[in-house]
């Protein structure tokens, strides 16, 4: 850029701090003037960091210039007076400011930061894979079946005593379950009490008392794997995770004979 006019301007950065210098001009959008480092030279200025102070010299005398404070108070504006405002003048446009949610860098807290970018473009790379259930699961080969013992009678277990803070809660969840489908109204024999657990967060977690029809339930004779044989499967393994699998229960489908089993009771009716 060829500079082609300069001017002599007289300012003043403190009450006592006077001074004049030689500029260039040059065309900008802005109006201001930049002091840059050949005028600090000339003062003989000194930056004191940890203060956020410069001292000056000028004619044996020593200036202290500070920087501005930032102001941190917000004026709140009423709607009258923002009406008024955009009433008066047709320039003022409204914004709104909203924070961007952390949900999904929380997930990578303790991580090496260094990581996280890639973390989270894997997440998003499978985000069909994070998205809150919606439906249930669609059928597969393998489905949950519970087989009942043929001499038992069925587990028909009365409501537990509830508050009305807590039925509203049960209402309010359960209907949320039959939004989703995971779901739906029963005439089953069977019916066991649903209890409302406090989750450590102040919500609550709904939960169903299936200790009787587990007492006549046949058990599985299969064989749980051994916790020392999957350690030896971790060898060499340097990356590890853990996925809170939301509604997880609900991600287990049961087979389409035995779903009348499942039934629970509620103030508002009964469920399976």
């Amino acid at each position: 850029m060829q500079i082609t006019k300069q001017c002599r301007l007289r300012f003043t950065i403190t009450t006592n701090f006077v001074d004049e210098v030689e500029l260039d001009v040059i065309p900008l959008n802005i109006c201001g003037f930049v002091l840059s480092s050949p005028y600090l030279y000339d003062q003989d200025a000194i930056f004191h960091r940890k203060e956020n102070k410069y001292c000056l010299v000028k004619d044996g005398i020593e200036y202290i210039v500070r920087a501005h404070k930032i102001k941190t108070s917000l004026d709140l504006v009423k709607v009258s007076q923002i009406k008024r405002l955009i009433n008066s003048s047709k320039k003022y446009v409204l914004m709104f400011v909203k924070e961007q949610p952390k949900d999904k860098y929380d997930a990578f807290q303790g991580c090496d930061s260094q990581f996280n970018d890639k973390l989270i473009e894997i997440v998003y790379s499978y985000k069909e894979l994070f998205k809150e259930p919606k439906s249930i699961p669609p059928e597969i080969e393998i489905q949950n079946e519970i087989q009942l013992q043929s001499d038992a009678p069925l587990s028909n277990i009365s409501m537990y005593h509830m508050s009305v803070i807590e039925n509203e809660e049960i209402k309010k969840q359960t209907q949320e379950l039959v939004d989703k489908g995971f779901i739906l109204p029963s005439s089953s024999p069977c019916g066991s009490p649903i209890i409302l657990v406090p989750k450590k967060d102040g919500t609550w977690r709904t939960c169903v008392d299936f200790r009787a029809l587990n007492k006549i339930t046949i058990k599985n004779r299969y064989s749980l794997p051994r916790i020392d044989d999957l350690l030896d499967q971790l060898k060499n393994v340097v990356n590890f995770t853990k996925l809170d699998l939301r509604t997880g229960y609900h991600h287990i489908r049961i087979a389409e004979n035995d779903i009348w089993e499942t039934a629970f009771k509620t103030r508002h009716g009964l469920y399976e």
